[in-house]
């Protein structure tokens, strides 16, 4: 899981903390949030992860790559998609939480 949450997903106590930072926040009602983790990936990055994503990965994740290789488990070798949120993170949303 740790791998798929390079490029998507979210672990569910992410969205419960931000959950309670939307119910408790002071902003005008019926705001609408984004929650996404950043990703380590460069845009320069996608046509190598298309077709050698372990690459990429060791360059970009090398702790997650070691570790990988320490349980002996393959990292995955073409990544479709990444879910980016560096449009997210402008002055112009109300909410900014961080963990």
């Amino acid at each position: 899981m740790a791998a798929y949450r390079l490029h998507r997903g979210v672990d569910i106590r992410d969205v419960a903390d931000a959950h309670t930072a939307a119910l408790t926040n002071s902003g005008d009602p019926f705001q609408r949030h984004i929650i996404s983790a950043t990703t380590p990936f460069e845009p320069e990055d996608c046509a190598s992860l298309a077709t050698d994503a372990a690459s990429v990965t060791r360059l970009r994740a090398p702790a997650l790559a070691a570790e990988f290789d320490r349980r002996k488990w393959p990292l995955s070798q073409k990544i479709d998609r990444i879910y980016a949120s560096i449009l997210a993170d402008t002055p112009q949303l109300a909410l900014s939480f961080r963990l």
